[in-house]
């Protein structure tokens, strides 16, 4: 069973949790645990609220009498709700958000600055995170996305240093995916620094298996005020 952490970093606000679950990165039937923070080139949000960890055991369920008279269970419900939301997600892979570093903009921000929750929703449901990042590269390069996947790499670099075993990054218009493979511990506090390589809302999820290895993935919006963050519904 793994252990996972979604961590959002956005406009002072931090809400915390620890998900022990079969499947789901970011949205679950049963039950989700989500931190907020803001990385920001030369200041770091103060967390002001955390939630409680939540578990969520699949082998409890709720029995509802169907109209036939058979037992449909939660347990049911919940694997039909997921399988819906990958279905989605794989949709959302293979459209045309990704045609060009344009449309990969407008399908993570709107024309106000609103954060779309359901592209980041879609994005950390993925079961193979790196097919993000690839899909990411192949909208192409424009101008600010190349000096920002400099940036990355040089910060990757410097901020995670040797506790890299090997990365996995791509920027295309203002968004940018990586995910970091460790045997070590990467703490908030390393990847608050690492985000740090430009203005950003950062969204990370990071991943510890059975055997201690550690995967770390992240989306990271370019913003000119971090502190503004606004998600939609």
């Amino acid at each position: 069973m793994l252990a996972k952490k979604l961590s959002i970093l956005g406009g002072g606000i931090v809400l915390i949790g620890l998900i022990y679950y079969t499947s789901g990165y970011f949205n679950n039937a049963d039950s989700s645990a989500v931190r907020s923070d803001v990385a920001t080139q030369n200041q770091q949000s103060n967390a002001l609220a955390s939630g409680p960890d939540v578990v969520s055991d699949r082998s409890i369920s709720t029995d509802k009498q169907s109209s036939s008279g058979s037992v449909l269970s939660s347990h049911e419900e919940s694997a039909d709700a997921d399988s819906k939301e990958l279905s989605e997600s794989d949709d959302f892979l293979a459209s045309d958000a990704f045609a060009s570093p344009e449309n990969l903009n407008r399908a993570f921000v709107d024309a106000n600055g609103v954060v779309n929750s359901r592209s980041l929703n879609h994005v950390f449901q993925q079961e193979d995170l790196n097919q993000i990042v690839n899909r990411i590269r192949d909208s192409g390069h424009d101008e600010v996305s190349m000096e920002r996947e400099g940036l990355l790499y040089q910060q990757l670099a410097d901020a995670l240093g040797a506790k890299v075993l090997q990365s996995n990054h791509a920027c295309s218009g203002n968004i940018c995916a990586v995910t970091i493979q460790s045997i070590d511990e990467i703490s908030t506090d390393e990847l608050s620094e690492f985000a740090r390589f430009d203005t950003n809302y950062s969204f990370t999820n990071t991943q510890v298996n059975d055997v201690g290895e550690v995967t770390v993935f992240g989306i990271y919006i370019a913003t000119d005020d971090p502190s503004r963050l606004s998600l939609s519904r």
